[in-house]
């Protein structure tokens, strides 16, 4: 098993996500795992719901995760945002956190 199957499966990441890459450093305790969103998929407008395409991309924003076998795990993500026919284009929820992700001190920046 690859590790990006593994992450997928410890992290609980669906579709319409993919867990693209994993960076275990050992010396710094750490893990760090890049989701991306598959092309083409849709999502819900984060104001009334209704499925949209992707617009463009957030910048890259990194969130803090549940320790990996007491390595500190941090997700990194850019979050789509939709362009709804009815609200415009707008951001989606994170389904992993908070709606933000926030730039950690001392993160990677593997991008």
């Amino acid at each position: 098993m690859e590790d990006t199957q593994l992450y997928t499966m410890l992290l609980g990441i669906k579709f319409p996500w993919l867990v693209t890459k994993v960076q275990v450093v050992m010396e710094l305790n750490r893990v760090d795992v890049w989701v991306e969103d598959v092309e083409g998929a849709k999502f819900p407008c984060a104001e009334c719901k209704k499925e949209s395409p992707v617009h463009d991309h957030t910048e890259m924003q990194v969130w803090r995760h549940l320790d990996t076998c007491q390595l500190q795990t941090f997700l990194h993500a850019r979050l789509p945002r939709t362009k709804c026919p009815v609200d415009g284009v707008r951001q989606i929820l994170s389904p992993w956190g908070r709606n933000r992700g926030h730039r950690l001190p001392g993160c990677l920046n593997h991008g």
